[in-house]
């Protein structure tokens, strides 16, 4: 991830991106070691897998923008119904797509994020944010550092998955 966005970026926000983009080094690294046909394996039943968590981390990137930068969303089709908040989770890696293109769309959304957030006066940043989005992110220069924690809280059941797989752990 390039820090060419967050050097132009409001001083306000420049650390909590900081923040965005180690949590994603981090999520990268626990994910460079499942095989694409371990993807959808998980730690226990029930419990999120490496596909539905990767594509879950995009789809929030994703709704954020979309909802609060007044864009409309950038996902492929089918992506919000396979990856939005409190959906049923299956086993078959057929319902979902494949882990190339899951980072691609992770990669993509993330940038979309740094660039926007980037964009922002401080006035913009430091205004509250209002309705559901507000229990999330009290204002949008707040809104990397919830990100970062969301993606951590994810990473959390990758690393699970990884260890129901046999991988070793990262730490």
């Amino acid at each position: 991830m390039s820090n060419s966005t967050e050097t132009s970026a409001n001083p306000v926000v420049v650390p909590a991106l900081e923040g965005l983009n180690k949590a994603r080094e981090f999520t990268l690294d626990l994910v460079k070691d499942i095989k694409a046909d371990q993807m959808v394996v998980r730690s226990n039943p029930g419990a999120n897998h490496a596909a539905y968590a990767l594509g879950h981390i995009a789809w929030t990137d994703d709704a954020f923008i979309s909802m609060m930068g007044g864009g409309p969303s950038s996902l492929p089709y089918g992506w919000s119904e396979r990856f939005g908040y409190n959906l049923e989770i299956t086993d078959n890696a057929s319902d979902y797509p494949g882990k190339d293109e899951i980072l691609s769309v992770m990669k993509e959304r993330r940038e979309a994020m740094t660039t926007w957030l980037s964009s922002l006066s401080e006035a913009e940043l430091l205004k509250p944010i209002e309705g559901d989005f507000g229990k999330f992110a009290r204002t949008l220069a707040a809104l990397p550092a919830t990100l970062a924690f969301h993606e951590g809280f994810h990473s959390g059941q990758i690393s699970a998955c990884r260890r129901a797989l046999g991988i070793e752990r990262l730490f």
